[in-house]
């Protein structure tokens, strides 16, 4: 977790829609890493979602937008626009990454406002692996 007034490293964007299981795996993932993050979850108002949400505020560097009948894309771009990292990475609510996943995604991700180096690399950098 971040100190007060300062950035996280990353912040990861996650979307869901009355997938209260799935979320909750994404969640474990999260705690389990070694990273200075935050979590937004840009969920629509799903009464099960808030309820495990609720139960994980204290758990994880959480936050939290509700946002009802809009497009993934929407959701997205509300929880990138509220982001306090200096990188965003965005994952899926079926997606649990692995501990470590997260410094592996700072390493590929460039910062906020600089220019990724130009450099080979075979895939991308996926959270669920």
């Amino acid at each position: 977790m971040s100190d007060a007034g300062r950035a996280p490293r990353i912040s990861i964007v996650v979307t869901t829609v009355h997938r209260v299981a799935l979320l909750e795996r994404a969640l474990r993932g999260f705690a389990r890493q070694d990273v200075d993050f935050e979590a937004i979850v840009v969920h629509n108002g799903n009464v099960g979602i808030k309820a495990l949400l609720d139960s994980w505020q204290h758990k994880l560097p959480l936050r939290v937008i509700e946002i009802s009948g809009r497009t993934t894309v929407a959701k997205r771009n509300a929880g990138w626009r509220a982001a306090r990292g200096e990188r965003i990475a965005f994952t899926d609510d079926d997606c649990e990454p692995r501990a470590g996943r997260l410094q592996t995604a700072i390493g590929a991700i460039a910062p906020r406002g600089q220019t990724p180096a130009r450099r080979e690399r075979r895939g991308g950098v996926g959270m669920a692996a």
